[in-house]
């Protein structure tokens, strides 16, 4: 189907279709690949995703996204120790999928843990601090991290 498209968008339309197809029917993108002839077929690469400078709080929640979208798109993914970046493992379609969402969705998640944040219904709550047991209010960073956490989890598969 895709094959005889005209033009690219309407390949990227059709595909999406195909994919929407096969997650409803529970078919394996890999089987689809599969009959692809050879010549088409995409061969598995790897690139850097950079999310942000050391020492920045917020990466954590970037690469957090990152490693949902990652799973959601049929991509491996390998964190850098300092936090500042990822290697996505995949077909390139996948990772460039991958990386326009995560374009899309990273600022609409900033933007939403500030609203949350300014509405202040966090105020008031209490939290078990998992480290030492205690029950202490929720501060701030605690409200915005709980936030991401949640944002993320609702896009994982």
């Amino acid at each position: 189907m895709a094959e005889g498209a005209k033009t690219a968008e309407e390949a990227a339309a059709f595909f999406g279709k195909a994919q929407a197809l096969a997650t409803a029917r529970e078919i394996s993108l890999a089987e689809v690949r599969s009959q692809q002839p050879a010549d088409r077929r995409e061969q598995p690469v790897q690139r850097m995703v950079t999310v942000g400078r050391p020492r920045q709080q917020a990466n954590r929640h970037y690469l957090r996204l990152l490693v949902a979208l990652a799973r959601s798109n049929g991509c491996e993914i390998g964190l850098y120790q300092n936090n500042t970046a990822a290697v996505l493992y995949g077909l390139p379609s996948d990772i460039a999928t991958i990386e326009r969402l995560f374009a899309a969705i990273a600022p609409q998640m900033i933007r939403l843990g500030e609203d949350y944040l300014r509405k202040g219904d966090w105020r008031g709550e209490i939290a078990m601090d998992s480290r030492t047991g205690q029950v202490r209010p929720v501060t701030r960073q605690g409200a915005r991290a709980s936030f991401y956490h949640g944002f993320t989890d609702t896009l994982s598969v």
